[in-house]
């Protein structure tokens, strides 16, 4: 793993959509497509869109969205369709993740546009140490400022962080920022989608699990 190769590092910063939540994402594409039924847009052209959506503010990127296509009284059916999305499923290789990294002293941060009350935070609350959760606010995780930020907030400079992360607009920022970058590839973005993204993506995963085997065999290491 090239994150490995840069030194010790004091921990991960984890997405929650799309990483710590692989399906999501696509629940989510979905759920906006079902709301706009029966006039909804192809569904490649809300893929493409929702991709970019994700990485900023979610409620500005939606109006956005529903004002170019004048149905901006879809805004309510829209978040009812959100609220009752069917449950996303945790990556199956978190529990030993995060466990590997507990005994280690390595510490997980979240950091995610969803608000720090969204209701599949709620699962995290049976581990210790439980991650912590940041928000870039009105910011956005497409803008190195918000990693900047960030690392401020978790203390150490930038690239005592390992950054994993879906979006590759998301992963070029945290690189430009400073942060050492992991692709948690999933099944809602495609390799097209990360063309021209290369230098600023470390490494790649499909689960946490494929991290463990890698991570140092003793605490400080």
């Amino acid at each position: 793993m090239n994150f490995l190769n840069q030194g010790p590092f004091k921990g991960f910063v984890l997405d929650v959509d799309g990483t710590l939540y692989p399906d999501a994402p696509r629940l989510g594409l979905h759920a906006l497509a079902a709301a706009l039924a029966p006039e909804a847009p192809p569904l490649s052209f809300l893929r493409d869109y929702f991709a970019l959506a994700t990485t900023f503010d979610l409620g500005q990127a939606l109006k956005l969205l529903l004002s170019s296509l004048g149905r901006e009284d879809s805004a309510q059916d829209i978040l009812a369709a959100f609220t009752s999305l069917g449950a996303p499923t945790l990556d199956p290789g978190f529990p030993a993740f995060h466990a590997a990294c507990s005994r280690l002293g390595l510490s997980l941060a979240i950091f995610s546009q969803a608000g720090k009350d969204a209701q599949r935070f709620s699962a995290f609350k049976g581990f210790e140490p439980s991650p912590e959760i940041h928000s870039p606010g009105s910011g956005s995780k497409a803008n190195p400022r918000s990693w900047r930020d960030l690392a401020r907030a978790l203390g150490g400079s930038p690239s005592d962080w390992v950054c994993v992360d879906d979006s590759p607009l998301a992963l070029r920022a945290a690189a430009l920022a400073g942060f050492r970058t992991v692709l948690y590839m999933n099944s809602f973005f495609n390799a097209a989608d990360y063309t021209g993204f290369d230098n600023w993506i470390g490494d790649r995963i499909s689960g946490l699990a494929e991290l463990i085997k890698f991570l140092p065999q003793e605490p400080g290491l």
